[in-house]
């Protein structure tokens, strides 16, 4: 396992309990490097069986393996590799080019191409290896159907990326190695379990890496590249090259510690050494032979190559049954997976990591085709075409554009066209105040839904007549989410601003963790910070068994004012975006939305609170009382059945009632003016 940023580990994971007890040491060791050796002799320790049976899986490992003889020589491994890439839509959520490119490197260095061999110290070049391993993308899910080969999974284990991400999902081990892209990898750079040790937990098998150690590109560099290479390493039983956790007895052996001269790595070509974290080249640290500091599996950050001892432990693990790595490669599985032959194109995709821009912006835009496509040729809709694969694109004025991108093998010609993908603002914002009540639909409003999810205007369910915007999911579980994003506005010159909306919303049942955020941003969409969440039991404004379906009323509006924006966010440029993440709940209702100086919001809620209706009970005519910005306004009178009237008032101010039906009667402003009494509306006297 490798530390961020300057250190590397091998992982051995303990029970769910043990593994959150350690977490803060893994960032916080003692040692002032990592902990991740540490917590493996906890759970050795507290597990003796485990010990033993890894003792066991080893020297089963081994002796089928390396006694037994691996393949002839020349012969290339080809693993198939899925990368799930868990986010929560930051910069983790890594572009399809950073996909391949840390596959590109992971085989570079695995079949001794990358360039810095040159640089590898004269003593340890002759046993520099092609270890004649190569990873591709998979081809085919375990369905068989055609599959990109990576996928993305919105999930809060990203922050984290300890084993938990491996409960999101797990491609069967014995055809697919697991490799996950996270926020976070359990504080490290990398985490990976050996095969003797996933034998034991294959719930756990598999390859978790930091977002920036993944690749040498985006959010990466060749610095950190290595990261990859040396969790593959331990994924195909390399230990640390000065031992590690493979001494009975005395699981834990840290880095630079004069002892582990006496330790071993099972390699006869990596001489002893006490392991190093800096990139001493000519360290001889235990005997008279120097030390491979540059070999992937030290943690000194040069590393440059493996060795031929290191090729035939990992051929050996290849050809062992231990964690079923002997079952990857065969010709079997790579027809099952798609990789037995030459690419079919399946798929024309686009995948744009940024939707939302101003005039003048370059857009980042990204083949996410598969497979095997050679040529391409973009449409940014604005008259505007590109050949290149991932071209950057400036749009030069305002409005919603369509995207094209047509692909072809040489054979076969596949388009996708992306409706309203891109929004392109004007460079100057909007004065305060701006409101939107979906009156007119969205409006200035921009919004991008994923999949199993839509919205649409609700003519049942309004705070403010005539609709409100309903968010529902076509498919519980689904995943999706919904964003709705403002244009930009000017604050400029705003004081204190706030953003107020209001919003109904109901659980279906109470594991539903359905989830609204708001986000803020201070330059055009390009960075965001979160201002507003509510999740679950904090979202729903009631509860609403399933199935029957739901229409909430006056009462079930939630009003929120979100005032907490920065000195700094007061910009021209300032936007704001509300992010629904449906979960099985009853559809979400919006309505109400207003930025707006904190004062003015706050005198409308004060004056709210002292306007009032009367008289009540009422007969046929209705007045208001201090509520000078509802003079001359109308209001939306709803009863018990859902029946609703629109009312104007009269030249004395006065409201005609006698179209209402006795009862009792929900009163609310309409658009932005912000009122809600409840009347009851008496028989008359005729009557």
């Amino acid at each position: 396992m490798l530390h961020a940023p300057n250190h590397l580990w091998i992982v051995i994971a303990a029970w769910g309990l043990l593994q959150k007890s350690l977490a803060q040491r893994i960032l916080h060791p003692d040692s002032g490097y990592c902990a991740a050796d540490k917590l493996s002799a906890g759970l050795l320790r507290a597990r003796p069986d485990l010990a033993e049976a890894w003792t066991r899986a080893l020297h089963r490992q081994t002796g089928l393996g390396v006694l037994a003889g691996a393949r002839d020589t020349g012969a290339n491994y080809t693993i198939p590799v899925v990368v799930h890439i868990i986010h929560q839509d930051g910069t983790e959520n890594i572009s399809p080019a950073q996909i391949w490119n840390g596959l590109d490197i992971l085989n570079r260095n695995f079949r001794k191409r990358n360039p810095d061999t040159s640089e590898i110290v004269p003593f340890f070049k002759p046993l520099a290896a092609d270890c004649e391993i190569h990873f591709l993308l998979a081809r085919r899910d375990p369905n068989g159907n055609c599959h990109p080969g990576y996928h993305r999974i919105r999930s809060p284990a990203t922050l984290t990326g300890g084993h938990e991400v491996k409960d999101l999902i797990q491609w069967p081990r014995d055809k697919y190695l697991n490799i996950y892209v996270c926020r976070d990898a359990a504080g490290l750079a990398g985490h990976a379990l050996m095969p003797f040790q996933a034998d034991t937990l294959p719930q756990w098998d598999g390859i978790v890496i930091r977002y920036d150690y993944y690749g040498n590109t985006g959010t990466s560099n060749d610095f950190k590249s290595v990261v990859l290479t040396h969790e593959a390493g331990h994924y195909l039983n390399l230990f640390h090259v000065w031992g590690g956790n493979n001494v009975p007895g005395f699981y834990y052996l840290p880095v630079g510690h004069l002892d582990n001269c006496n330790h071993d790595d099972a390699v006869a070509d990596t001489p002893p050494t006490i392991g190093w974290t800096v990139c001493n080249l000519s360290a001889n640290s235990c005997d008279s032979l120097p030390d491979n500091v540059q070999n992937f599996m030290d943690y000194a950050y040069c590393a440059r190559m493996f060795t031929e001892g290191q090729k035939q432990r990992m051929h050996a693990a290849l050809n062992s049954p231990v964690a079923e790595r002997n079952q990857l490669w065969t010709a079997a599985n790579l027809q099952a997976i798609g990789l037995d032959g030459p690419a079919t194109l399946c798929e024309a995709r686009i995948w744009a990591p940024r939707m939302v821009a101003c005039v003048g912006e370059a857009l980042h835009f990204y083949d996410d085709s598969y497979h095997g496509a050679l040529n391409f040729l973009w449409d940014f809709g604005d008259g505007s075409t590109s050949s290149d694969r991932h071209p950057i694109h400036t749009y030069t004025q305002s409005g919603t554009y369509d995207v094209t991108l047509t692909v072809s093998d040489g054979t076969t010609a596949l388009t996708q066209t992306a409706v309203a993908l891109v929004r392109v603002n004007p460079p100057q914002g909007l004065p305060l105040p701006w409101s939107q009540t979906f009156d007119l639909g969205l409006h200035d409003l921009h919004e991008h839904s994923e999949p199993a999810i839509h919205s649409q205007l609700d003519a049942q369910a309004a705070w403010s007549l005539p609709h409100s915007l309903m968010l529902e999911e076509s498919q519980a579980g689904s995943g999706a989410r919904v964003v709705l994003t403002s244009p930009p506005l000017n604050l400029s010159l705003s004081a204190n601003p706030a953003i107020t909306f209001r919003y109904a919303f109901a659980r279906r049942h109470l594991d539903n963790q359905d989830k609204l955020v708001l986000k803020i941003s201070r330059d055009c969409g390009k960075t965001w910070i979160t201002r507003f969440t509510a999740e679950g039991d904090s979202l729903e404004t009631t509860y609403h068994p399933a199935p029957s379906h739901w229409i909430p009323d006056s009462v079930h509006w939630r009003r929120v004012v979100v005032a907490n924006v920065p000195a700094a966010y007061r910009t021209d440029g300032f936007m704001f975006r509300l992010e629904f993440y449906p979960d099985g709940g009853h559809p979400l209702r919006l309505d109400n939305l207003l930025v707006d100086e904190l004062s003015q919001i706050s005198n409308q809620e004060k004056e709210k609170t002292k306007c009032f209706a009367f008289p009540n009970p009422a007969l046929d005519r209705l007045f208001l009382q201090d509520c000078p910005t509802l003079q001359g306004k109308p209001l939306r009178f709803t009863n018990l059945l859902g029946q609703s009237h629109l009312l104007y008032p009269s030249l004395d101010g006065s409201y005609d009632i006698r179209a209402l039906k006795p009862g009792i009667w929900a009163v609310q402003g309409v658009g932005m003016y912000d009122f809600s009494c409840v009347i009851v509306k008496n028989f008359s006297i005729e009557n």
